[in-house]
């Protein structure tokens, strides 16, 4: 389960599974303070995760080298 906090700071909010914790914000013209990803960049960075990590383990699969994967995700 994962639980989302308000901090007292506007905007600034704890996110975590009660072992591991990110930090969400928005930018300083919606009010926030800008320090930490937006909520929308939280939301696809679970995706190029998830395409990356896919990714890597079809390389090692098939025994393919590689020295990085990179994956791009742009919300429009």
């Amino acid at each position: 389960m994962i639980t989302a906090v308000s901090k007292k700071e506007d905007y600034i909010t704890l996110i975590g599974d009660g072992t591991k914790t990110i930090m969400a914000d928005t930018p300083i013209s919606d009010g926030g303070g800008d320090q930490y990803l937006r909520p929308g960049d939280i939301l696809v960075s679970g995706y190029a995760a998830c395409v990356n990590i896919t990714t890597r383990k079809e390389l090692n699969t098939k025994n393919l080298s590689y020295e990085e994967v990179i994956v791009q995700v742009e919300m429009d």
